[in-house]
């Protein structure tokens, strides 16, 4: 008798021990923070709370989700200077140091870089008033003539500018989308973008251009897709420059330069569990609220 309960026993420790290597170890999981914004009838959504956001990793459904106030802005706003841009399509319109100090805040903070021959980022102005502004902008070197576009490049370095986490990472592009003189892809942009946890929006002054390839046949190019891709994979916002479109109301890029920063201005920091794998996940958040639009990335990765 005893001699069966010993083998009972032993067959039910064997057991155990093979259901237990049986089964998978469970991932690691790191805690990824982004911002969301979230627009209702044209201006901000505020009020939401954690309940009336669904996130959706790699198409699962995460529990528990916490939501935050928003962080002080820091804007990095990038010009594309390139051959392709010259002349201007217009006149500047308003100030660009008067409409980017009417936008920012106190806490905020703003730097500059400009893409043609190489990018160039300047470091982060002393400060947010107009004067600030004003002597930082005069500043900057004249455009070269027959300059390239290396975009990809532009959005990249400037990604990599942002250090600390305790601002929101915003980098606004102001460009017709052509991209010439790149070493990086816009893929890498757009990863470099995401891991900075920098959204990026683009004022898109570019038209439709017709290109011959012969006495009968022509192609029309947009640059369009490819610039909506990245803002709506790092959860910026596409802005089309309204004087391509024959409105008859054409604000100065720096009216939507300033329209752009104060788009993103109020935002929702939302975090929840992810793989710790160093990998990139599909990433999807809404809002159960009808009538509400969300900008948030497209992509998180584990880290």
């Amino acid at each position: 008798m005893r001699r069966l309960a010993i083998l009972a026993l032993a067959l039910a420790l064997t057991t155990q021990s093979i259901a237990t290597a049986a089964k998978p170890p469970r991932p690691r999981e790191a805690v990824a923070t982004i911002a969301v914004t979230v627009s209702r009838g044209g201006g901000p959504a505020v009020g939401l709370t954690a309940d009336d956001f669904v996130v959706v990793v790699d198409g699962g459904s995460l529990d528990p989700i916490t939501v935050e106030p928003p962080l002080p802005l820091a804007v990095l706003v990038l010009i594309d200077q390139s051959e392709s841009m010259r002349p201007p399509t217009r006149g500047p319109g308003r100030p660009l140091d008067g409409e980017l100090s009417g936008a920012l805040k106190p806490g905020d903070s703003v730097r500059f870089g400009r893409i043609g021959n190489g990018v160039t980022i300047d470091p982060p102005v002393p400060g947010i008033t107009q004067k600030d502004l004003r002597n930082a902008i005069k500043a900057w070197p004249d455009p070269e003539e027959f300059a390239p576009s290396p975009l990809w490049d532009g959005v990249l370095q400037a990604s990599r500018a942002f250090g600390d986490t305790s601002h929101r990472h915003l980098i606004t592009l102001v460009t017709d989308g052509r991209s010439t003189a790149n070493h990086a892809s816009a893929e890498d942009a757009a990863r470099a973008a995401i891991q900075a946890r920098a959204a990026v929006s683009i004022i898109d002054e570019g038209r439709t251009s017709v290109i011959n390839q012969d006495n009968r046949n022509a192609v029309a190019v947009r640059s369009s897709p490819v610039l909506e891709w990245l803002c709506r994979l790092t959860g910026g916002r596409y802005y089309q420059d309204p004087i391509t479109l024959n409105r008859a109301y054409t604000p100065a890029p720096a009216e939507m330069l300033a329209g752009a920063i104060r788009d993103q201005r109020f935002h929702y920091r939302v975090s929840f569990a992810v793989p710790d794998d160093g990998k990139y996940h599909e990433l999807r958040v809404r809002v159960t609220e009808p009538g509400t639009t969300v900008y948030a990335p497209t992509l998180v990765k584990g880290s």
